[in-house]
């Protein structure tokens, strides 16, 4: 035991290593948390509010870095994205970004935010919206999931209705 302590104190004093340059911080990059095939289930006092599942994730200073993001919520069936940024109540969605709505109106595009706190869904890329053989496509989006209300830009849609 001795031995291996004098041999410890022979290297440390040969290559000038100083045990407090050894900084745990510093080997993880700044990472608070990291993980894979994970599923994050937000709940309050009475029901569960959202459930996310995503293949590899980081947590750095308070904001989750997510790849393959699947996230449901109560009005959401499925929000879907090759990568997710979860900071605080909104989620940044980059790459093949699919939302489908209770209803069964489905959106595609490359880009969008989501705010869960006022359920705000903001398409910030040229999107296709589709419901039946209803078609809708613009060049950005704003939907409040609450309200049931859309407003864009740059629209032109295909819409059936019903005759009477």
């Amino acid at each position: 035991m001795v031995l291996l302590f004098i041999i410890g104190a022979i290297l440390v004093l040969t290559f000038g290593i100083k045990v407090t340059d050894i900084d745990i911080k510093k080997q993880l990059s700044g990472k608070e948390i990291e993980f894979t095939d994970i599923t994050l289930i937000e709940v309050d006092m009475e029901s569960m509010q959202s459930i996310a599942h995503s293949r590899y994730g980081v947590g750095i200073n308070g904001v989750l870095m997510l790849d393959e993001l699947n996230y449901h919520s109560g009005n959401l069936e499925l929000l879907r994205a090759k990568k997710g940024i979860y900071h605080d109540d909104k989620i940044f969605l980059d790459g093949d970004v699919f939302v489908r709505q209770k209803e069964g109106f489905e959106y595609r595009t490359q880009y969008a935010v989501y705010d869960k706190a006022t359920e705000i869904l903001d398409v910030t890329s040229p999107f296709i919206a589709k419901m039946n053989q209803n078609t809708i496509q613009g060049d950005s989006m704003r939907y409040n999931l609450r309200q049931k209300e859309v407003s864009g830009k740059g629209i032109a849609a295909v819409v059936y209705t019903t005759e009477k």
